[in-house]
């Protein structure tokens, strides 16, 4: 079978130099020859990239060659562990650069094959655990992990948190919204570098290494159905100014507060060894996440049923998307509540806000899209502001199937 992977070159930048690594890592300053380490990243098309399952129809996926599209930070983050008898030790830390690649990001499309790339290292001779996550610039990463920290002793399997979620900076409305806006990828590998003995003059032989990278989120989308009957109905009880439109091509936005049931608990971010990362004390593990999606009002014409939507989507976007860290080693869904903070208002809809009666329940899933489908009821109220409160209900349609799973950069 034919592979397609995205094309990704390398200009590596290290910010973490070798004397300030040598200075924190005794190990390191024994005068031991170093050998060439290249590294290169692989992101298959078929394995890594595609979300599961794929959209069958419509006009811009399809099953015989899908498009593909994600954005590229041009900044990601690499983190070395060293093994030294039972101890795993942080080597080397440093920020690698995409070359030709702007500060917010690029989509990619579909090629047939990974041009060669790599990232070059020296290390002394030992055993090695490399992580690489892409799109870490916009993580924050835990302070506690720089050249020379002991990461493990080697006394249970817990291993510390590498990135978390970034906090939402923009119209912050409660001051706990989380936003993750780029889709993450990472990977690690291990591997050896070996000396063929201490009394061999021979110089130590290069080491190949290739991490694959995986996805490591899921996608969670809300949308609200355009119904021609409906809209009329519901303009027939509104004042004249207030007049409800999805055709304003506008800004609107949506609050939400998740909360996770049925004994589900959200990855708090990833860890050294890049998996997902829990908090090992259950009160401080992350049961609740808020946030705030904002987009233009543009309608969305789904392929699948010809009916349109506002989706958010990254056409003039604040929040490019809604994705959410998962783990990959759990097959089971996170299950959610969206609670009734939920509201959408904006522009868009006039002098009115949309907001839930009673709580939504859903999932959020391992490398797939999920979501929720709203349409608007004739039930209308009126807030302190004197904004109209149409409440929403549910619309049985599968989310997943009904645009591309990149609809989100196909504005770019």
């Amino acid at each position: 079978m034919l592979k397609r992977c995205c094309f990704i070159p390398l200009l590596v930048l290290f910010i973490a130099c070798t004397n300030e690594l040598d200075y924190d890592m005794p190990t390191n300053n024994a005068n031991t020859e170093k050998a060439n380490v290249t590294v290169g990243l692989s992101l298959d098309l078929l394995s890594d990239l595609q979300y599961d399952p794929m959209l069958k129809s419509g006009n811009s996926v399809s099953a015989d060659e899908p498009t593909i599209k994600t954005a590229i930070n041009r900044n990601f983050q690499c983190l070395v562990l060293k093994q030294v008898n039972n101890l795993w030790i942080v080597d080397t830390l440093f920020i690698a650069s995409f070359q030709g690649i702007t500060d917010r990001g690029i989509s990619y499309s579909v090629i047939d094959q990974l041009p060669e790339h790599k990232i070059d290292l020296t290390l002394r001779p030992g055993h090695y655990r490399m992580t690489v996550v892409l799109n870490s610039s916009i993580l924050p990463r835990n302070g506690q992990i720089t050249p020379g920290k002991i990461v493990n002793d080697g006394s249970s399997d817990e291993w510390p948190m590498l990135f978390s979620y970034p906090g939402q900076a923009l119209y912050k409305q409660w001051g706990d919204e989380l936003n993750l806006s780029y889709e993450i990828f990472s990977g690690m590998e291990e591997f050896d570098v070996i000396k063929q003995t201490e009394l061999s003059d021979a110089p130590i032989s290069p080491v190949q290494v290739t991490i694959p990278m995986t996805r490591k989120v899921g996608k969670l989308r809300f949308a609200i159905k355009d119904e021609p009957e409906e809209t009329e109905r519901i303009n027939q009880l509104l004042d004249p100014n207030d007049k409800y439109s999805l055709e304003r091509n506008t800004a609107h936005w949506t609050r939400y507060r998740l909360k996770a049931v049925n004994g589900s608990v959200f990855p708090s971010g990833l860890n050294v060894l890049d998996e997902a990362y829990y908090n090992p004390d259950p009160a401080q593990q992350l049961t609740e996440i808020a946030g705030l999606d904002a987009s233009i009002g543009k309608l969305v014409t789904s392929p699948v049923n010809n009916a349109e939507y506002v989706i958010a989507t990254e056409y003039g976007s604040s929040c490019i998307g809604v994705y959410f860290f998962t783990d990959r080693n759990n097959p089971n869904p996170i299950d959610i509540e969206i609670t009734t903070d939920f509201v959408s208002t904006g522009s868009s809809f006039g002098g009115n806000k949309f907001v839930l009666d009673n709580p939504v329940y859903s999932q959020i899933k391992h490398n797939q899209i999920t979501g929720v489908v709203f349409g608007i009821t004739e039930e209308i109220g009126r807030d302190q502001d004197g904004m109209n409160v149409i409440k929403l209900r549910t619309i049985d349609e599968d989310i997943s199937q009904l645009f591309s799973p990149y609809l989100e950069w196909e504005f770019r």
